[in-house]
């Protein structure tokens, strides 16, 4: 602990009493003991005292006795400070005049206090011949100044062990803190970096692109805004930058505070989860279709036989005499509806196989659920399910990628129907239903009358891994869960007194005031 704050004071600024034999001597003793300062005289030459006010006694806890010892005040002055203490005393003293100095004293308790011992030197022939002052306990003074400066430490190490960028800016434009991140992005140390102007720490090119933003700031308003910045060794990082005004007790803005955060590794990780969420997504849909393709084929099977049929019957009417040109008109428009019938089931396959990036668009989550019921028409045939719905009218569309959400209603219905496979299972409905909430969602509810969820599992069923299905992934419900969560809404499974498994889907709905 350093006890060094030394200076010479201007001989006029203290004015210690000089023994005095009039009326007034009473006059001035009452009056140096009445004050909380220690006042002392001593020999130059011995250092040893000949006068110490009672108030040293409160002072080291000693009597006032033992401070008149030959050597008492130098063996109380703590052993750290001892040295350099008398050697500084010993050069200031030479000078005459006045001095103070800081040092730290041992109480007869063995507790520490500090001094402020302001000193006045008489001269004789040249030479100091007698001292007088006052002991002025600093203590508290000096117990704040170390905790305030174990608080700035501390807040130093902790915005240095920071990821970010971290300063202070004046009303003059100019760092008065800056962390160990300035040296990473600007080439200066944090010493380095204080009294220096923003515009002389980020370039004239960089500082007119913020300085709209910094005069903002200064005008008592926050900012927050992002940029691309080039660091020392010319790479490009993506940054968020932060304003927070400091507004002074008396309302003024004196400054504000600096957050910058390098975001480039977090973009890349989130466009690389991005990624790789579509390419789960891809998969699980193929796999989804690939449990449907017998399903499948048989829907394309029944277009393109009807489409031979009519074909042969239409080619029968022109090989007759006599035919009428009505029939083969009736068959070719056969013909024609059942091709687009088969192509619509085509082009459903391709756009939910597709692979890479979609676009979001208004959906209709009637039409959505319409045509996915019309994919899983021959599924839920052979299965013996009838398909109910319960659709609202009228009701906003919402906004999304029309194809990631066919595979999420897809993904339910399909398991719903396979719930209902089984000679068990005595009543197969499957409730397709939609509706507008009062909150201002929209709500696709699929529920079924199937073999059931295990209420055990609910909280579990969305899980990576977890799956009811023999030989399942256990990923088509985290996938669709993914999804339904990146268009800003919910998936949730329930089990009602009925014991039947209801999905239901929460999206937000595309309105005026939101689209």
């Amino acid at each position: 602990m350093s006890y060094k704050t030394e200076r010479v004071t201007d001989p006029g600024r203290l004015a210690i009493p000089e023994p005095s034999t009039d009326s007034n001597e009473d006059r001035y003793r009452v009056l140096l003991e009445s004050t909380p300062l220690v006042p002392w005289e001593a020999d130059a030459r011995t250092w040893r005292f000949n006068y110490v006010g009672p108030q040293a006694e409160q002072l080291l806890g000693f009597p006032v006795e033992r401070w008149y010892e030959d050597t008492f005040w130098v063996d109380r002055i703590h052993p750290d400070d001892r040295p350099e203490t008398i050697d500084t005393c010993l050069r200031l003293s030479e000078k005459g005049g006045h001095y103070d100095i800081e040092y730290r004293m041992i109480r007869a308790d063995g507790a520490v206090v500090w001094i402020c011992d302001v000193v006045g030197v008489e001269m004789q022939d040249g030479k100091p011949a007698l001292l007088r002052g006052f002991l002025v306990d600093i203590t508290k003074r000096k117990e704040a100044e170390a905790a305030r400066a174990e608080s700035e430490q501390l807040m130093r190490l902790m915005a240095d062990s920071l990821p970010a960028l971290i300063g202070y800016v004046d009303t003059n434009q100019r760092y008065r803190f800056g962390n160990k991140a300035f040296e990473e992005w600007f080439g200066i140390s944090p010493a380095e970096i204080e009294g220096r102007s923003v515009r002389d720490v980020v370039g004239a090119e960089r500082y007119e692109a913020i300085r709209a933003n910094i005069e903002t700031a200064l005008a008592g308003d926050a900012v927050s805004y992002s940029m691309v910045f080039q660091f020392p060794d010319d790479s490009p990082h993506d940054i968020d930058v932060r304003y927070v005004p400091h507004i002074a007790e008396n309302g003024t803005v004196a400054g504000f505070f600096v957050w910058a955060q390098d975001m480039t590794d977090q973009k890349k990780a989130a466009e690389s989860l991005r990624r790789y969420r579509d390419e789960l997504s891809h998969v699980s849909r193929v796999a989804t279709m690939g449990e449907l393709a017998t399903s499948i084929a048989h829907e394309l099977n029944q277009p393109l036989s009807a489409i031979v049929t009519n074909a042969q019957a239409a080619m029968r009417f022109l090989a007759t005499k006599g035919s009428d040109p009505e029939e083969v008109t009736d068959a070719l428009a056969d013909i024609a509806a059942d091709g687009k019938r088969a192509g619509d089931v085509i082009r459903h396959m391709r756009g939910l196989l597709k692979k890479g990036d979609v676009d979001r668009a208004p959906v209709n989550v009637n039409d959505l659920v319409r045509g996915v019921a019309e994919l899983l028409h021959s599924d839920a045939v052979s299965r013996q399910v009838a398909i109910h719905f319960e659709l609202a009218e009228g009701i906003p569309p919402v906004d999304g990628a029309a194809t990631q959400l066919e595979q999420v209603v897809l993904n339910l219905m399909a398991n719903a129907l396979e719930s209902m496979s089984g000679e068990e299972i005595a009543q197969r409905d499957l409730f397709v239903a939609t509706a507008l909430r009062d909150d201002g969602f929209l709500e696709i509810a699929v529920t079924d009358t199937g073999k059931g969820l295990d209420p055990e599992l609910v909280s579990e069923i969305f899980d990576p891994f977890v799956t009811t299905k023999p030989g399942g992934l256990g990923m088509g419900l985290s996938i669709s869960r993914s999804i339904v969560e990146t268009h800003g809404g919910s998936l949730k499974a329930s089990v009602d007194e009925q014991g039947r498994t209801c999905f239901q889907i929460v999206l937000p709905a595309l309105t005026a005031e939101t689209g």
